[in-house]
């Protein structure tokens, strides 16, 4: 059985293979490269308190490659709640499904046209510029 990264990344490369690059950028989409997510949720982890609960948000989350870097820099336990925006259906609806037995609430719409909920604040804003 592949780890869940190896089938996030089968993931997006069947996706990415449907749209041309042109397609992807009209709407500013750049895969995250693995090593890079992973080397920016390090970072992070030296930047929390150790015994803060991790309340992750990602504006445009993709295929979750930022996500699936947290669960390998974090132990489960510390992650209170995960939480991603997609305005591409194209991928949110495969990331739904793809990571539906794990706690990340994707929603699909633009995370600038929701009203905040000052009660559900989050710590960790992670996302590919």
């Amino acid at each position: 059985m592949l780890p869940i990264e190896d089938k996030r990344i089968l993931l997006q490369e069947e996706l990415d293979s449907k749209k041309t690059s042109y397609e992807r950028n009209i709407l500013g989409q750049f895969s995250t490269p693995t090593f890079l997510a992973h080397e920016i949720l390090a970072y992070s982890k030296k930047l929390m308190s150790n015994r803060k609960k991790i309340k992750f948000f990602d504006p445009a989350i993709g295929t979750g490659s930022f996500y699936s870097a947290l669960l390998a820099n974090f132990p489960k336990e510390r992650i209170q709640r995960a939480e991603g925006y997609e305005v591409d259906h194209h991928y949110g609806n495969p990331s739904i499904e793809f990571w539906k037995d794990f706690d990340l609430k994707i929603k699909l719409t633009d995370f600038t046209l929701e009203n905040p909920n000052k009660e559900n604040l989050s710590n960790l804003i992670i996302c590919n510029p």
